[in-house]
């Protein structure tokens, strides 16, 4: 994975674009508070992002990996922070486990979920942005009721 990640900043770089790499927290761990990596590119009307966040103990464990592709524009400056909004497709796959106590088994859940995606941003210097990210999956009708299906992060990085 950290070779991935590493090969894709420097080729990404290369292709008149710009990387971001940050860190966040997301909705998706249901209230822990737990970092998770960013990374992204972005092509000025069009960013692809990738988040994956993760947490493990010895009864419980969590991992989520969330793939993004936006259309976005540029809707105004305030105090000279450039703002844009996006609008695009997500995909989200998630693996969590829990267990009783030690010697339990565990009792394990996917979710696999395709939907409508939103960011917006803040370009808040040069070579620093913030973000906030949404995306609800859709994978049948009760997506209207249930919670876990959509996912929010707030992202804070740098970007060369």
């Amino acid at each position: 994975m950290k070779i991935l990640i590493v090969v894709l900043i420097f080729s990404f770089s290369s292709a008149l674009a710009e990387v971001l790499v940050g860190t966040g927290m997301s909705k998706v761990t249901q209230g822990r508070t737990v970092p998770a990596l960013y990374v992204g590119l972005d092509k000025g009307s069009e960013v692809f992002q990738f988040s994956s966040i993760g947490v493990e103990t010895e009864i419980y464990y969590h991992n989520s990996y969330r793939f993004s592709f936006y259309k976005q524009s540029a809707f105004g400056s305030v105090l000279g922070i450039k703002q844009r909004a996006g609008f695009g497709i997500g995909l989200l796959y998630a693996k969590r486990a829990y267990r009783e106590d030690k010697n339990a088994k565990e009792q394990v859940e996917t979710d696999f979920n395709v939907g409508p995606a939103f960011r917006f941003s803040l370009d808040i210097s040069e070579y620093m942005f913030v973000s906030l990210e949404s995306m609800y999956g859709i994978n049948n009708l009760l997506f209207l009721v249930l919670s876990f299906q959509n996912t929010s992060s707030i992202n804070f990085g740098v970007k060369f």
